[in-house]
This record gives structure tokens, sequence and C-alpha cells, in this order.
């Protein structure tokens, strides 16, 4: 996407992404990188809107966390071509706890890795 300052890794398996407040998974993890991510699912998004999502993590590779949540900005919003069901939605990470920022940058590393 134009504006991206760092490649995303593409996974081969996805991710659950979960939504806070109601703990349901609302899509998949598409690709991430430290910056942002890209989400498979069939709920709606709007342009700019901002949230907060709940990053599954990968159950091996000796992460101690089970999940991150952070705080996002939708970028873009494209239709799936594999799954006219699923939106393709882009967001960039707004606001990341400082805390969290070390487990990001291993899934960003795990995930680069395995793909």
């Amino acid at each position: 996407m134009q504006g991206r300052r760092e490649s995303r890794n593409e996974l081969m398996s996805y991710l659950d992404v979960i939504d806070p407040i109601s703990t349901q998974i609302i899509g998949y993890l598409g690709d991430i990188s430290t910056e942002g991510m890209m989400m498979l699912t069939e709920n709606p998004f709007n342009m700019h809107s901002l949230c907060e999502l709940t990053l599954r993590m990968p159950q091996q590779a000796g992460f101690t966390k089970q999940w991150i949540t952070v705080k996002v900005e939708v970028r873009w919003i494209h239709e799936n071509t594999f799954n006219p069901q699923l939106r393709r939605v882009g967001f960039q990470f707004i606001h990341v706890n400082p805390e969290d920022i070390p487990f990001l940058k291993q899934l960003v590393d795990f995930l680069a890795q395995n793909t």
C-alpha cells in the first residue's frame, strides 16, 4: 500500500483476531509488521475508524503471552478475490502498550521466519 514504510510478512496460517469487548473472533491475521496489519474478516469496518483488537499469539516458539491488545486505525478496505464473503482490512497501529512492544516484535520476527 502507498506510504508503507516497512514490509509486512504474509502468513501461511492465520492467527485469531478478537474483539476485546465481546471476546469473539472477528477475523484472522493476514499479514503484519511492527507498524500495522491486515485482517481477513466478514465484519464491516469504516475507513479511518479507530478500534481495539486483540491478537492471539502463536502457541509455540516460547511466547509467554497468549494475546496482546492494540489500538488501530482502518487505513484501507478491499474485497477478497478468493472469498467474496471476506474483506481484507488494513490497519495502522496507533497504540501498543509499551510492555507489549517486545511481544509484537517477537510475533513479527517469528512469522517472518515461518512464512
